[in-house]
């Protein structure tokens, strides 16, 4: 009987220490499992800075170009407008000229001066 009990002993021992040994797996797994979701929490974190980030970036720089084309665009009607201005400065004289010769017919038209050409 006593190697019966024994054996048995043996076996109880043998429960309790894989009961420890499960009992350790199972924490050092909850531990991994945690460290895991703080780096993934901490993953995400940063891929939502960096995101921002980015997202500002490229609003600063689409806000930057369209500034840019907009400045482009009022130089350009400047541009024009000055040289309409011109043209019409030129018109406006060569015309009075020509109404002029209409109404007082002693004087001379100057049709075919410079300044009545068209210069667009």
């Amino acid at each position: 009987m006593k190697g019966r009990r024994d054996v048995l002993q043996e076996i109880s021992y043998k429960e309790q220490e894989l009961r420890r040994r499960v009992a350790e797996a199972r924490h050092q797994a909850q531990e991994t499992v945690q460290a895991a979701k703080l780096q993934a929490a901490d993953i995400i974190a940063q891929a939502q800075r960096d995101s921002r980030n980015e997202a500002q970036r490229f609003h600063h720089e689409e806000i930057r170009k369209a500034r840019q084309e907009a400045d482009d665009l009022l130089a350009a009607a400047r541009d024009r407008a000055r040289c309409l201005k011109e043209n019409a400065e030129v018109r406006i004289a060569a015309v009075a000229k020509h109404m002029v010769s209409l109404v007082l017919p002693g004087q001379p038209a100057h049709s075919g001066s410079a300044a009545t050409q068209r210069q667009d």
